[in-house]
């Protein structure tokens, strides 16, 4: 009883709190250890233990088990920073949140290592490891699931922008795996459409007017009210708004 009384101090004693860095208005960075490097418009941290980070200005998270982030001033608010580049490694999470005239939109990236570097007209999330990718709609129900040996997305850079998508375009490669469902907003009890693909490389976009998806090799499409299509060297896949497919392949059987 005492051996276990002594183990539980000590256990105890060994928990590390988390703190939570203040860079600027609207960014925080939380973890067990830190260290910390400022300049006039740059800060510099390194991050170790159930590291999160938020932007409220980029609509954007990042959790991981380790991190080295690179914050630069907001040039339209002094008192601002924004996440400026950052090298994620353990189990990295990046979610990025859009209001759209429905309600909040949203995409969940992950993997085990992600390098993210913002832009003034995009954001890029690089995986060099197995990635998922997904996209949700107002009501939190997934649109879009992707997987692959590897991947880059091509993020909103804020918030705020004329683009109601969180996710500009999505590239994977290898053994890939990519499905997509379209609700009906009128119906509650239709069922939603599914269409479901594996290739060897993916590229999807989304469009002024829908969706665009590129796959190139080995090409597997599974859809509804469209059957099954194996064996095509490469696919266009175009979706409107309004949930009409169109498809267009070569190679296929």
């Amino acid at each position: 009883m005492k051996k276990l009384l002594i183990l539980l101090v000590v256990l105890q004693c060994c928990v590390v709190q988390a703190e939570t860095w203040t860079v600027g208005d609207g960014l925080t960075a939380t973890s067990r250890l830190s260290k910390a490097e400022r300049s006039e418009k740059l800060v510099k941290l390194t991050l170790v233990g159930g590291v999160a980070v938020t932007s409220e200005q980029q609509g954007l998270t990042i959790h991981s088990d380790k991190m080295t982030l690179n914050a630069r001033q907001d040039p339209k608010q002094k008192k601002a920073y924004l996440v400026d580049t950052a090298v994620a490694t353990g189990h990295v999470v990046v979610l990025k949140a859009m209001p759209s005239k429905t309600g909040k939109q949203s995409t969940r990236i992950e993997g085990a290592s992600a390098e993210y570097i913002s832009g003034v007209n995009e954001s890029i999330v690089k995986m060099p490891v197995p990635m998922k990718i997904q996209s949700f709609n107002e009501k939190g129900q997934p649109t879009m699931t992707g997987t692959g040996n590897s991947g880059v997305a091509t993020l909103e850079p804020l918030k705020k922008t004329n683009f109601e998508n969180a996710l500009r375009k999505a590239v994977l490669d290898g053994n890939v795996h990519f499905d997509m469902t379209q609700y009906d907003p009128k119906s509650k009890s239709k069922s939603p459409t599914t269409l479901h693909t594996t290739s060897d490389h993916m590229v999807m976009e989304n469009i002024a007017d829908g969706k665009r998806i590129t796959l190139t090799g080995s090409v597997h499409i599974s859809a509804d009210n469209f059957g099954d299509m194996k064996g095509a060297s490469r696919a266009v896949i175009v979706i409107n708004k309004a949930g009409r497919i169109e498809f267009e392949t070569s190679g296929g059987k």
